[in-house]
This record gives C-alpha cells, sequence and structure tokens, in this order.
C-alpha cells in the first residue's frame, strides 16, 4: 500500500487497514505518555524552550530555524542567515512584535492580523 495517497480512495484504504490504529499511536507515542513524542513535528513549538520565553519572543533565532526544519520544511541558507541576522530577520521581528501574544495560530480571526502584508526577500 502507498504511504502518500493520490487520492480520496487511496487515503480511505489507508485509513481502513489494520495496520492504521497502531501505526498512529506508536508514531504519536500514545502507549508511552512520559516518553517525548517521536514524531518529527513533536518538538515544533517547545525546542530550546519554545519562542514565547522573554529574550526571544518575536525574534527569528537558529531554535526556529531548526524547528521548522523539525517540519520537513527547509530554508535555504541565504533566508535562514538573512532570517538570523539580516534585514529580513529585522522586518519579520518587527512584524511579529505588532501580534498580540493572545492570538492563537488557527483560530477564526487571528488572519486578520497578517493580511496584506508582504516581505520582500534578498532585496
Amino acid at each position: 500500500m502507498t504511504m502518500h495517497p493520490k487520492s480520496v480512495e487511496e487515503l480511505l484504504a489507508i485509513l481502513g487497514d489494520h495496520r492504521s490504529v497502531p501505526d498512529l499511536r506508536a508514531y504519536f507515542n500514545l502507549d508511552s505518555p512520559d516518553d517525548r513524542p517521536r514524531y518529527t513535528g513533536a518538538r515544533f513549538d517547545t525546542l530550546d524552550g519554545g519562542g514565547a520565553r522573554s529574550g526571544v519572543k518575536d525574534v527569528i533565532t537558529p531554535s526556529d530555524l531548526l524547528a521548522v526544519a523539525c517540519l520537513h520544511v527547509t530554508v535555504p541558507t541565504p533566508v535562514a542567515l538573512d532570517l538570523v541576522e539580516g534585514p529580513l530577520g529585522r522586518e519579520v521581528a518587527a512584524r511579529l512584535r505588532e501580534i498580540p501574544a493572545s492570538v492563537v495560530l488557527g483560530e477564526v480571526g487571528a488572519d486578520e492580523h497578517v493580511k496584506g502584508q508582504v516581505l520582500t526577500f534578498g532585496e
């Protein structure tokens, strides 16, 4: 069975397979809640203490880039360097400071804080 479904039918076949529930339980480490989860994105928001702590909130840090890599997202090296120590990072930081800490990503209305904003890369 393919692990990259190309249709709804293939996805439903994967979800309906008798191995799906045990595989998902193992992936999310649901049977050992005292152990750290094993899936790659498990540490995204807690790596190196998390990004909301004093001194690093509203700033892109090398730990943030590693956290993004945990989600299998590749940030090209020139962009990563610009985010950490260049004008792009300063621009992102300024915009992050405009978003109230009480905004929860994914909640209705959260996108209102970033609509219409455009960042320039490499300029």
